[in-house]
């Protein structure tokens, strides 16, 4: 931010106000305010897939995003620069094939039960039913380079399911920066 060191009429040095310097201050105001803007962005998939188990979503469609310290980098959203602290939320919709506990679940940096963030489960006595779960807004630490992954969770290793993506808007994780 450049500063303009005003001074009261008179002084020596004293700088009037002129256009160059109100546009100043309006620059160096709006530039104040973007830096305090989060980033959002919501990813999802792209069309429907069968899967078997437990499987991380290739998510491949941006639906949404403000701000560029978010990227969707390889199946997963990459974190940029300056970002600390997310908060992330998820979903899918599954047509499931047994009967079993299904879910969804979110990882950092790897992509197994072990390393979530964040979970949601369901369990679905009945074959064949739709079943939508989701993975509640919750707070995560995070530094630049890590990668958030949505995960598909089967009980069984066997079961199958077809993720039903309806443009990408039931298939979907959210990550909003926390300004701290």
């Amino acid at each position: 931010m450049e500063k303009i060191n005003f001074k009261n009429k008179g002084e020596p040095g004293a700088i009037p106000a002129s256009a160059e310097n109100l546009n100043l201050m309006q620059d160096n105001t709006e530039n104040a305010i973007n830096e305090i803007k989060p980033s959002i962005i919501t990813v999802g998939l792209n069309s429907n897939i069968e899967i078997t188990g437990n499987t991380t979503i290739q998510l491949d469609k941006i639906l949404s995003s403000v701000g560029n310290k978010f990227t969707l980098q390889n199946g997963g959203i990459k974190i940029g620069a300056g970002v600390s602290k997310i908060k992330v939320s998820g979903c899918l919709l599954e047509e499931v094939n047994d009967v079993g506990l299904y879910g969804c679940y979110i990882c950092k940096n790897k992509a197994n039960l072990t390393h979530a963030i964040n979970v949601g489960f369901n369990y679905i006595p009945v074959v064949n039913q739709m079943v939508k779960t989701n993975c509640q807004p919750i707070l995560a630490d995070v530094q630049e380079g890590d990668v958030i992954y949505l995960n598909a969770y089967a009980n069984q290793s066997n079961f199958t399911a077809t993720l039903e993506t309806y443009n990408g808007r039931a298939v979907n994780v959210t990550i909003e920066e926390v300004i701290k």
